[in-house]
């Protein structure tokens, strides 16, 4: 129902809130964690979650239905990861992808639709790539889902590697990855 489609978002994006603690270990002021009273329960939590705020996921999620469709038939839950870590991850700081999708390592960019391509974002990929030293999720295909657009955008990890300038398998990639931030 669009009630309970409503109060999902609002649980989504007070979530946020929460994220934003654990990746930076702060509260904010000015946030509703960071303002916190200790009478704070969940009704209060979602009802500061402002209507244009609601009204933005909604539109990203009506566009999510059709751009990510096709995926979300093609593969069952099992075989999607969401948070992804990789052997690598303790040594790069604990990182952790957005979504594995069956062979398909997928970044959720939600920035403003003028936003440019950063050229971090794209060596971010290639990094998670890396990280999967021992090839545990079987990743041959990489992209960026832009969810202001609904575009998804994908390319095989050999093709990412050859525009990259690679000339090493993927194997052999990953090894150096892991003796370089062994070290």
């Amino acid at each position: 129902s669009p009630h309970a489609e409503e109060q999902l978002l609002r649980l989504c994006y007070a979530m946020s809130w929460f994220e934003a603690v654990y990746r930076t270990g702060r509260l904010w002021p000015g946030t509703p964690l960071g303002d916190a009273k200790p009478d704070l329960d969940l009704s209060s939590l979602l009802a500061a979650v402002p209507a244009y705020a609601v009204a933005d996921l909604t539109a990203q999620m009506r566009l999510a239905a059709d751009a990510l469709g096709s995926l979300r038939g093609a593969y069952p839950p099992q075989d999607v990861h969401t948070g992804p870590t990789f052997a690598g991850s303790i040594n790069a700081g604990g990182a952790d992808a957005d979504l594995i999708i069956g062979d398909l390592l997928l970044d959720v960019k939600a920035t403003a639709i003028a936003a440019k391509a950063r050229r971090e974002d794209f060596l971010q990929l290639i990094g998670y790539v890396l990280l999967d030293y021992d090839d545990r999720y079987r990743i041959t295909r990489m992209g960026v889902y832009l969810t202001r657009l609904g575009a998804l955008i994908t390319w095989p990890v050999s093709e990412y590697l050859d525009l990259l300038g690679a000339r090493r398998p993927l194997a052999e990639l990953r090894e150096m990855c892991s003796a370089t931030l062994a070290i």
